[in-house]
């Protein structure tokens, strides 16, 4: 076990990860060597927004941070592991056809991908035994342990690896680091399997961790959170009061929901001075004049829903409005023509235009020798439609702006933030009989959608047969402001 260990306790936008960078920085200021060190997190935007943080500040080196990383990383290096010997999507393919089955390597629970369910379930038992068993009576007993049996000797046939397998490696063959401090960040999603591990690489260092179980929404993929709350003992906690994303005449309606859970640790916080607006909406479509106003006014949207097939109801309302939006990555209109306007307009202005950018002319220009002479809205082969998205949102002085309406998933949300949120209260019958189950878990969910705003919150009335459950609380309107 750790030396000591304190707990942060930081609700959602009280600065978790950046007072664990002041932590870091009184170490560093007090020359304690980089290398003893670790700075852990399990979402890559926290990690490494907090370690370039510490670098940029102390102009650490590669070398100087050994430990500031992942713990899939320091895993991999300290078991001497190449890139090689780590399962790839390639490796899940050949599995796959192997066994006549079709394997991508990852599962989400609505992904809806039943083979790569079982290599979850398989993942799971390890990491998580009590979880694994809640879902008892989903899934084939047999065929479960066939495809187990079968990946073990692929494995072995090939030499290579997956994470949980760097897990149990690391308990057998890695003893306590060289490490002083152990900092962890989002330490509510860690599985037993990685604390064991955690304990024993960390055995001789002192422990900051810091977490919310109220935004524990990884459970159904392994996560304890009375693991992490089991750290807990005594004057050791330090609770974040301030939070510095959510308005204070919201923080009673977000803060409702957070008292519907059944478990956890009580904490109460206040917000940021500014007036919040909140609203219950009776459609998508009734999103339409707030997107226009806000998007005019250079704000940001996320729009989250529970599962990636609700965000269809998103994608569809915002084509009728004409709003661009991205998804995954992806921009609802194709790159190509973005980057074709920009080569227009670098064109007119006498830049030269590089072979890929003449080829999208030359592919989109309705007349090259006019260039010089009609803006680019007026000679390209686009549909008005596509010339009004690219006018409205892309094109300002030759350059793209960032795409303010982003549309995703709750669990992809974890860690964001926006000026303007919409959570859709559609569900599943999956997540419906989840609820049912485990309510707590819902009930994170919901909460971690309702506090990604930092001006507007909308909850958008389901159209389907499954939906959130609606609480009071829910349907009363915060009064609004001027935008402007």
């Amino acid at each position: 076990m750790a030396k000591s260990t304190k707990l942060i306790l930081g609700p959602p936008g009280t600065g978790k990860t950046h007072r664990l960078v002041d932590i870091v920085a009184a170490l560093l200021d007090r020359g304690v060597e980089a290398r003893k060190i670790a700075f852990l997190s399990y979402t890559k935007a926290g990690s490494y927004a907090g370690i370039d943080r510490i670098t940029d500040r102390f102009n650490l080196k590669e070398s100087d941070r050994i430990y500031m990383r992942n713990l899939h990383s320091i895993l991999f290096r300290e078991l001497l592991l190449k890139k090689e010997y780590v399962m790839s999507s390639e490796h899940y393919r050949r599995f796959g056809k192997s066994i006549g089955m079709n394997f991508v390597g990852h599962y989400s629970e609505d992904l809806g991908n039943e083979d790569d369910r079982y290599l979850f379930l398989i993942d799971l038992q390890r990491v998580n035994n009590e979880t694994f068993k809640k879902y008892t009576g989903t899934f084939d007993v047999e065929k479960l342990y066939y495809i187990g049996k079968q990946y073990s000797r692929y494995k072995q046939a090939f030499n290579v690896f997956d994470f949980t397998d760097m897990l149990d490696r690391s308990m057998n063959e890695l003893g306590a680091l060289d490490v002083e401090y152990m900092i962890g960040d989002e330490m509510q999603d860690t599985p037993p399997l990685q604390w064991a591990v955690l304990d024993q690489l960390f055995s001789n260092a002192h422990w900051v961790l810091a977490g919310d179980d109220d935004q524990a929404i990884f459970e159904w993929a392994g996560a304890s959170v009375p693991h992490f709350l089991a750290r807990a003992s005594g004057d050791n906690v330090e609770i974040l009061e301030h939070s510095f994303r959510i308005p204070d005449n919201l923080t009673p309606t977000v803060l409702s929901l957070r008292n519907k859970l059944k478990s956890g640790m009580p904490k109460a916080y206040r917000g940021r001075q500014h007036v919040g607006q909140f609203e219950y909406v009776g459609s998508v479509g009734r999103l339409a004049q707030p997107l226009r106003d806000t998007i005019k006014a250079g704000e940001s949207w996320l729009m989250l829903a529970r599962t990636n097939l609700l965000l269809q109801e998103y994608e569809t309302s915002l084509a009728v409005a004409g709003v661009l939006y991205e998804k995954d990555g992806k921009l609802s209109i194709d790159q190509r023509y973005i980057d074709y306007v920009i080569a227009y307009v670098k064109r007119q202005r006498g830049d030269l235009a590089k072979k890929e950018e003449e080829a999208l002319l030359v592919n989109y220009t309705r007349d090259m020798d006019r260039i010089a002479l009609v803006s680019w809205d007026n000679n390209c082969v686009f549909t008005s439609t596509v010339i009004l998205l690219l006018k409205r949102y892309l094109i300002r002085n030759g350059f793209t702006e960032v795409v303010p309406v982003k549309l995703m998933t709750v669990h992809k949300a974890k860690g964001l933030e926006a000026d303007n949120v919409a959570v859709l209260m559609d569900s599943s019958k999956q997540v419906d009989t989840n609820f049912h189950r485990n309510s707590d878990e819902e009930h994170r969910i919901m909460y971690v959608a309702m506090t990604r705003m930092k001006k507007r919150l909308y909850l958008v009335a389901s159209s389907g047969k499954y939906s959130f459950p609606l609480y009071p609380f829910m349907t009363k309107k915060v009064p609004s402001y001027d935008i402007s």
